[in-house]
């Protein structure tokens, strides 16, 4: 049987929450469809309360994000761009330059200087590049390559080229004048990671069908004859960042042993981002 990968739903991250559906083993899945188009309702919800539950309880950690940005040269920068994020589509984010406030509404991650025009430092980890648009234009794949340096991922021109070193922020990139950079950022699910979401969406479906399943219930054993009952509260394993089922919590507590909500970050509005080496620990991994 197939694994079925659903891929990314959004071009956006979700505000709170993974972007997309992690893929599934369907032999891990007992009478589940191998098609995607064949998945009902409740095959669907199944897997998006799987993905979600095992995206927290890894510390956001893995799971793949479309993420479009449009690269510049710093000395490109004129303040009026910065005003542009309703035209542009893009978020913003305060910076100082020339020691002004701007709200950047351009999509490098510093202050809009990409560093030379030959290259483009992709802010990663960077799993593959979906597209690359030059004057509203999708390039071939074979004008451009990746090259990963450690952590860093550069874009390089592979036909003689070079990237434009301006462009205009006021229009999209779907126009003359523009250029972005259309790429899938993050970790791939590893395959001991799409066994768990599996079995764990196996047994969500069948917990919401009324067939029997192993998720844990309050009630652990019952003993007639006037011997009590054992009553378990699921809400300890929750506390413990686990789920229950064992096949799973064996590949949570390997990746996340230290029970971490989310990954380590340090920010800060008037300095570029810190160096790969120099990131929390989560992001080196």
């Amino acid at each position: 049987m197939p694994i079925i990968d659903p891929g990314p739903r959004d071009w956006e991250p979700e505000e709170d929450g993974p972007c997309g559906l992690w893929p599934i083993d369907t032999e891990c899945c007992s009478d589940w469809p191998e098609a995607a188009c064949d998945w009902t309702t409740r095959h669907l919800l199944a897997v998006e309360i799987a993905t979600d539950l095992l995206w927290r309880l890894t510390a956001g950690r893995y799971g793949l994000c479309a993420q479009l940005i449009r690269p510049c040269r710093r000395s490109c920068i004129t303040p009026d761009w910065y005003r542009l994020d309703g035209a542009s589509g893009r978020y913003v984010r305060p910076v100082v330059f020339g020691a002004q406030w701007f709200n950047v509404g351009c999509g490098c991650m510093s202050a809009c200087g990409c560093g030379q025009v030959d290259e483009v430092d992709l802010p990663g980890p960077v799993s593959r590049v979906v597209e690359v648009r030059v004057d509203g234009e999708a390039l071939s794949v074979g004008a451009w390559r990746l090259q990963r340096l450690g952590p860093r991922t550069k874009l390089l021109r592979a036909d003689g080229g070079s990237w434009p070193a301006c462009q205009d922020m006021s229009v999209p990139d779907t126009e003359p004048g523009s250029w972005s950079v259309l790429y899938l950022r993050g970790r791939k699910v590893p395959a001991a990671g799409v066994r768990a979401v599996s079995n764990l969406a196996a047994e969500i479906y069948k917990q919401c069908t009324g067939a029997a399943c192993r998720l844990p219930d309050r009630v652990k054993s019952v003993t007639r004859e006037g011997v009590t009952y054992e009553v378990y509260d699921p809400g300890t394993d929750m506390e413990k960042g686990l789920t229950g089922l064992r096949e799973v919590d064996v590949w949570i507590r390997s990746v996340n042993p230290y029970q971490s909500t989310q990954p380590s970050a340090v920010f800060t509005l008037d300095l570029d981002p810190a160096p790969e080496h120099q990131r929390g620990a989560w992001d080196r991994q």
